[in-house]
């Protein structure tokens, strides 16, 4: 911490008067003996040090001019010129001090950028004198190494130009800065200078080929404890390759000194001399503050560099990523979390039907404003879509926007995160996905509608083997209405025309087993009525179909006789309906109505085309099977008029009768007996065979 005092009440200068390189001077004055004072370029009083603060005999210069403190007129007009003019001194003057005493005084004045620096030296012997000609050189020294730390531009020039400022302005000859290396484990030399008149053969390279570690001779100690080092014996304290040619040079003095940065030491400065250089405390504190003040300008230095190549780095991405979004096969756009725009491609604005040049960088999201808003069936959910992907910053997002124009865009969006998880927004890339859809759902309709067909054929096959292996009429509709749910329908109602064209219902049948005693009760007390309005009557009248998706209450009362018959089909949940006509050559036989009641199932086109190729099926053999009920009955009726009513009765002899007709056909065949007595009293036994079966023969 600086221990230079900024007076209180004082206004500190603005920051854009102050030099980088200026933060070296607070702690440089502060380690100086001589009484020192700053001054801006008005010459009131910025910083003061406390050896100032103690010959003034004041805590407090706020408000103050350099010249003030010289009590006679042309004393302090003097001053003036002399920082006018930019003489630098010695001026010997009186200073009044805060106690009313004239302390006579030696001025020294410097210029760093816009500061005055003012050195006072009491006067009073030879070697007070020569200490502020010394602190004077010091100042110099410090003045031209910010100098040159003010016009640093890069880490390698700070080195290759504030050594060779402090070695004339201090007397050294030679200097070399070593720098740590291998992660820390060494030190490499990295910057080496000498003197114009200084000339050591192969020096540079020696420096170059050393390698040194930690407490290796001076540099490897003052690396190890971070703190000045100060020898008038160079030869004895180097413990290094190099120790034959410093004796050879005859190099007798030498400092060393760490650059202190914010890590801890970042390398060592050493200065060499075949003198002695002056080696007083006064300069081991100045080198070592203009060595941690240097280490600290390394790191800033670093610092600027450092976010100079993430900026070019930065650019370069960010022109990698426009040329990859240009690239790119869909339409892009980033959007910042507050919503602007930080990339955007032309594919982007085509796909929103924006003008050319519309959709720019830095401006407002283009997504909720008039010309894409407009567009967009439901602004409100497409909103709030958006809101939802900033208000999960870690999540990706999809997104189906309905356009007014009947396109669909999808759009799917990642996250902006950086490399410490900070989110800075989201991309969207966006594509016109109405044909894929279109096609799609084409694809799915033509298999939906081969996987209906396939179940269609199935079932029509399951029918027929199950309409084959009927024996007769009733059996064969009983069979038809089991197999018909639940694959047709939740319940199936067929119904017959009968002689004088009354309807009869043959069969009703339930899905749900739990359901049929109330089908049951509807086939035995509410079967439909010959011309009347209900469904199958209406079918048997026009030999067409009906069929609704809908039953509405309406519906249902109309073709309910009462009330109970009304909650009935209420209770079983009617929803749906087709009814077919069972058509065999010119006839209608009957009906096959087939309901949805409880399942939510809605007839449509397709189930009613299926329905019919049922019905036509089953109407070919139902009317077969009906025909051959109807031959039965004749047959029977013929056969039992062939045999004879009654058996005549004759003495000593009793006769017994069984007749059985064959299982086959129609199960007779014109077979007969009789008995009968002839004039002569015997009795005839007669038994005929018909060839041939059925009522022909």
């Amino acid at each position: 911490m600086s221990c230079i005092a900024l007076e209180e009440g004082l206004r500190p200068l603005p920051a854009d008067d102050i030099d980088p390189a200026v933060d070296v001077v607070p702690d440089v004055i502060e380690a100086l003996p001589d009484a020192v004072i700053v001054t801006d370029e008005s010459l009131q009083i910025r910083l003061v040090n406390r050896t100032a603060r103690q010959l003034l005999a004041t805590e407090d210069l706020s408000g103050r001019g350099l010249p003030e403190l010289f009590p006679r007129a042309g004393h302090a007009a003097r001053v003036t010129d002399a920082v006018r003019v930019g003489a630098t001194g010695p001026l010997r003057l009186p200073v009044l001090t805060d106690e009313g005493e004239e302390v006579e005084v030696e001025l020294h004045l410097g210029r760093m950028g816009r500061l005055v620096v003012a050195s006072l030296r009491a006067l009073g012997d030879l070697g007070a004198l020569e200490r502020l000609a010394g602190t004077a050189r010091y100042i110099q020294a410090v003045l031209d190494a910010a100098q040159q730390l003010q016009q640093a531009t890069d880490v390698t020039s700070v080195l290759d130009d504030v050594l060779p400022a402090l070695c004339r302005r201090l007397d050294w000859e030679l200097a070399a800065v070593w720098m740590t290396s291998e992660g820390g484990a060494a030190l490499r030399c990295t910057t080496t200078w000498q003197a114009p008149d200084t000339d050591i053969a192969g020096w540079e390279d020696l420096c170059t080929e050393v390698r040194l570690g930690t407490g290796d001779g001076m540099v490897g100690a003052t690396w190890r404890s971070g703190t000045t080092r100060l020898t008038d014996d160079v030869v004895a304290d180097m413990d290094d390759a190099r120790a034959p040619a410093a004796l050879a040079a005859r190099l007798h003095g030498a400092v060393t000194f760490p650059l202190v940065g914010r890590d801890g030491v970042r390398g060592v400065v050493e200065l060499l001399s075949r003198g002695t250089p002056p080696t007083s405390p006064e300069l081991g504190d100045l080198l070592t503050t203009v060595g941690r003040q240097a280490g600290m300008f390394l790191d800033r230095l670093e610092d600027q560099e450092s976010a100079r190549r993430r900026e070019e780095e930065l650019r370069y991405r960010a022109a990698l990523l426009s040329a990859q979004i240009d690239a790119a096969p869909q339409a892009v756009l980033a959007v910042s979390k507050d919503r602007t725009v930080l990339a955007a491609n032309h594919k982007f604005e085509d796909l929103w039907r924006l003008p050319r040049g519309t959709v720019k960088t830095g401006q407002p999201s283009p997504a909720l404003q008039g010309p894409t808003l407009v567009q967009v069936q439901d602004p409100a959910a497409f909103e709030a879509a958006l809101r939802w992907g900033h208000e999960h910053p870690t999540q990706s997002q999809s997104l189906d926007v309905p356009l007014m124009d009947g396109r669909i865009i999808h759009g799917e969006a990642a996250p902006i995160v950086d490399e410490d998880g900070e989110y800075h927004g989201r991309v969207w890339f966006l594509t016109d996905d109405t044909e894929r859809r279109r096609a799609d759902a084409e694809r799915t309709q033509l298999v939906q509608q081969l996987q209906q067909a396939q179940r269609s054929q199935s079932f029509l096959l399951q029918a027929s083997r199950v309409l084959a292996a009927t024996s007769g009429y009733a059996e064969s509709l009983e069979r038809l209405a089991a197999v018909a749910v639940p694959t047709l329908g939740d319940i199936c109602l067929i119904d017959v025309v009968q002689d004088g064209g009354v309807l009869r219902r043959m069969a009703a049948r339930h899905a749900d087993s739990r359901m049929q005693p109330l089908v049951d009760e509807l086939g035995r007390r509410f079967g439909p009525e010959a011309g009347g309005v209900h469904p199958s009557a209406m079918v048997v009248q026009s030999r067409h179909s009906r069929w609704s998706a809908e039953m509405t209450d309406e519906f249902l009362r109309a073709t309910c006789r009462d009330e109970e018959h009304f909650a009935i089909v209420k209770e079983l949940g009617f929803t749906s309906y087709m009814t077919v006509p069972l058509v065999a050559g010119e006839a209608v036989l009957g009906t096959l109505t087939l309901v949805s009641a409880g399942s939510g199932r809605r007839f449509g086109p397709d189930d009613l085309a299926l329905a019919e190729d049922l019905a036509g099926q089953v109407a070919q053999v139902a009317a077969k099977a009906h025909r051959y009920e109807r031959e039965h009955r004749v047959a029977h009726t013929l056969q039992a008029s062939l045999l004879p009513t009654d058996i005549p009765e004759v003495a000593g002899v009793r006769f017994a009768l069984r007749y059985s007709a064959s299982p086959r056909a129609a199960e007779v065949g014109g077979d007969w007996f009789d008995v009968m007595t002839l004039p002569s009293g015997a009795v005839r036994v007669a038994v005929g065979d018909v060839a041939g079966h059925d009522t022909g023969a």
